[in-house]
């Protein structure tokens, strides 16, 4: 009886789900967790639209780049920026005096791996003496150190026989700094510095501090923060490779009311300790931002953390430390690792997200091999989607001794075209998640926006590689709510391989080519594109956005608003196939959500949490006994799209993306049809894939609109009621 009766089943269940109204062609996916969910959450990348726009550049990164800038403009020599920036570790400058304007950070890593790298490799005689002078002061050897130091604890408890060291005055031990820990005659001992240590694997980690400090000091915290701190990043780390002895040393150099964090100085390549520098301008109070990461001393530990992983970099990647390249070939990566790796130690301090607004605006122009800090992000991107051993191998595969091989082999990388150009679009969108789960901030540049107008308009989107040349799309209204236009695009291309794409600025729009017809009909249509190419050699990717308004178009302003499905009028169009077949088809019930949002701008949200029921009669006949049928069907999904309207009659849905989802129950005489048989058909019951076209009307008195999907089969239109002209209220 049930594989007699199934053919006949299958159709009516097919019959059924294409007598529906195309509901899957306005309707995208819900957004990701973790984004707004507001039902009219249309974002707008505008000023007034409410995204946070960026209207001055932020300060530069680091004192390198500084350096760079002024190298290059020819205000500096090399040697000049690379003294200038060891005065101001030294204390000898301030950093303003010293550059003019303050960095984002003031870490001097890469100022001291491009002075060691010049002690060996430069040229002027003069200027290597000088920086040899004051790298004695910055980074003396921990053997140095040692000879003014004693392990905490032991004061007071020497053995017998041993010298009791002199305990000298702040004033006196800040002499000692100043000159680099100058060596004493064997026999002479002074005591300047304390240190704690713990072992980690086989190796000894040390942390000096000065011997004043006590346990009543403000400064105190910091002591066991970077105790614990070094722990933690050196057993992280060590979990991707070798990680050996660290010395990190607690200076009172440096321009005190300056930002200057902490320097690094790794030893030479095979060298069995790292050194670090911490620096009086990093010990400040929790901060606001501290105090919500949860981990107490956040930003100093997450600090810490960045410095460890430079020990890491200089252990894992011998071939890229100062010793054997410049920093600056190096510079694009060795920061912003240093910045995602140590978020990785402490996930919700979050220091790098401040370079979020640095990235926003460079990466327009600049390719990530030009930025340092900023490009964290990108690698963020990276380890969520590759793992982080990904980063490691990538780094690991670089040419050390030439930043345009870096490029070729990062450009051959396997799908880095797709790569870069899906990293760009979730950038713009603001859709990177942090390690910690929320995404990153976004945040847009001024001056990349473009307002389209009547007649005709060209835009053009030129992407050097590794950049994200962007734009805002402003397709003009006439007159809001009134009329607007119905523009024709089309998008031509030049130069090296690329990629393009658009979207519809509304929350969960997915990317796809610019629409080739856009309406302005009832508000501004705004579209953000995205171009990009990642060919090796620095040419420009060309992306030509060309623009006619053909025709004005009418705003019906009765749509605007927020409708609901009437069940009724649901029953009497599900009914209505099976007009001829008297007893045969029942509509049972029907519930839940079924609602559709229709905004000014031309874009609408659909909403779904609904179901159906119905019954099947089968007499037997000569076939035998009677079957009795029931099914349930349900719709579910939520989702943006885009609508036009003739102001007339038509109205034409364009997809966005389909996500809405069907599911089917079906019982024969009480027993439930096996899922397989009708797996094939649950989502998908032939709902169009974009485009789709209805005869509709709408009664601004009544607060009626009567959709029609399937004039020509000659079913009749399903009545949706108002439920508000609001289309962000229910």
């Amino acid at each position: 009886m049930r594989q007699r009766a199934l053919p006949l089943i299958l159709l009516v269940a097919v019959s059924l789900a294409c007598a529906l109204p195309a509901a899957s062609g306005p309707f995208a996916s819900p957004p990701p967790a973790g984004t707004p969910q507001d039902a009219a959450a249309t974002r707008q990348p505008t000023p007034e639209g409410g995204l946070t726009m960026i209207e001055e550049e932020p300060p530069p990164a680091s004192m390198v780049e500084i350096l760079e800038a002024n190298v290059a403009s020819g205000e500096w020599t090399l040697e000049q920026g690379l003294i200038a920036g060891l005065k101001v570790m030294t204390g000898e400058a301030s950093l303003t005096d010293a550059f003019g304007e303050t960095p984002w950070t003031g870490e001097g890593t890469g100022i001291l791996n491009l002075s060691f790298h010049y002690l060996t490799y430069g040229s002027d005689a003069s200027a290597r003496a000088e920086i040899e002078r004051l790298l004695a002061i910055v980074a003396p050897p921990p053997e140095r150190l040692l000879e003014y130091a004693e392990p905490e604890g032991t004061q007071g408890h020497r053995p017998a026989g041993l010298a009791t060291a002199a305990l000298l005055t702040l004033e006196e031990c800040q002499k000692f700094f100043e000159e680099g820990f100058p060596g004493f005659p064997s026999g002479q001992k002074v005591l300047c510095l304390l240190y704690k240590e713990q072992t980690l694997g086989g190796y000894k980690a040390r942390i000096f501090y000065p011997s004043w400090w006590t346990s009543s000091d403000p400064q105190w915290p910091y002591l066991q923060a970077a105790h614990e701190a070094v722990a933690a990043s050196w057993n992280l780390f060590s979990t991707f490779g070798e990680m050996r002895a660290i010395d990190l040393v607690f200076t009172v150099l440096g321009d005190k009311q300056d930002p200057s964090t902490a320097a690094v100085a790794p030893g030479l390549g095979g060298a069995q300790s790292c050194q670090i520098a911490i620096y009086p301008g990093s010990l400040e109070a929790d901060s606001e931002a501290d105090q919500k990461s949860g981990v107490s001393l956040g930003t100093f530990k997450q600090i810490v953390a960045h410095e460890m992983f430079h020990c890491f970099q200089s252990i894992r990647f011998p071939g890229h430390t100062w010793d054997v390249v410049d920093w600056k070939i190096n510079d694009w990566w060795g920061e912003s690792t240093a910045d995602y790796f140590s978020n990785l130690v402490y996930p919700t301090v979050n220091l790098e997200w401040e370079t979020v607004p640095q990235f926003a605006i460079g990466s327009t122009k600049v390719p990530i091999f030009g930025m340092s800090y900023p490009n964290s992000i990108f690698f963020q991107h990276m380890g969520n989607t590759l793992g982080n051993q990904a980063i490691l191998d990538l780094i690991g595969s670089l040419p050390a001794d030439s930043l345009a091989g870096q490029r070729q082999v990062v450009s051959a990388y396997a799908g880095m075209g797709d790569f870069w150009h899906e990293f760009g679009q979730l950038f713009v969108e603001g859709r990177i998640p942090d390690t910690s789960g929320p995404f990153l901030p976004s945040v847009w540049p001024s001056g990349i926006s473009e307002t389209i107008t009547a007649p005709q308009a060209k835009v053009e989107v030129g992407a050097l590689p590794f950049t994200l040349a962007r734009r805002i799309l402003t397709f003009k209204n006439i007159e809001p709510l009134k009329k607007g236009w119905l523009f024709q695009t089309s998008v031509g291309e030049a130069g090296p391989p690329g990629r393009n794409s658009a979207q519809l600025a509304v929350t969960g729009s997915p990317w796809g080519a610019l629409p080739p017809g856009i309406s302005s009909a009832c508000a501004n249509a705004i579209y953000i594109f995205l171009a990009t190419t990642t060919v090796a050699d620095p040419d420009v990717y060309e992306a030509t956005i060309e623009v006619k308004a053909t025709e004005e178009t009418a705003c019906d302003e009765c749509l605007i608003g927020t409708w609901d499905i009437n069940i009724d009028s649901f029953a009497e169009y599900s009914e209505a196939p099976f007009a001829e077949m008297p007893g045969f088809y029942s509509f049972d019930a029907a519930g839940g959500l079924w609602r559709y949002r229709f905004r000014a701008d031309g874009t609408m949200r659909g909403e779904f949490d609904f179901f159906y029921t119905y019954s099947l009669h089968q007499e037997g006949g000569d076939l035998g006994a009677d079957i009795t049928t029931n099914g349930k069907i349900d719709i579910d999904g939520t989702g943006e799209g885009t609508y036009l309207s003739d102001g007339l009659s038509n109205l034409t849905f364009s997809l966005v993306k389909d996500n809405v989802t069907l599911t089917d129950e079906i019982f024969i005489n009480g027993q439930k049809l096996d899922a397989s048989v009708f797996d094939s058909m649950s989502g998908g019951y032939g709902f169009a894939t974009g485009g789709d076209s209805s005869i509709y009307s709408c009664d601004v008195e009544a607060g009626e609109l009567l959709l029609n999907f399937a004039a020509s089969a000659g079913l009749p239109p399903i009545l949706y009621n108002r439920v508000s002209t609001d289309p962000a209220k229910p």
